[in-house]
């Protein structure tokens, strides 16, 4: 019964290609590469940079004395 299911299973992946030829990763990581190059190296950006400056929390406030913290 086993060695049925394994033919079985061999026929149905039999015209999956087991990798990648290297000459198609070549062409797949130079298309990759080529989007995050810039078309016009004098183009602006930014005119203008805002910063509203570092975000500090609140002061930390400690529990009443009265009242327990359970943790799990």
């Amino acid at each position: 019964m086993l060695l049925l299911w394994l033919r079985a299973l061999c026929r149905r992946f039999q015209h999956v290609p087991c990798r990648v030829p290297s000459c198609q990763v070549s062409r797949v990581a130079k298309a990759n590469r080529a989007g995050w190059e810039e078309t016009s190296k004098s183009s602006v950006k930014w005119r203008q940079l805002e910063h509203k400056g570092p975000y500090f929390t609140p002061a930390y406030e400690p529990l009443p004395d009265g009242v327990h913290f359970l943790y799990d």
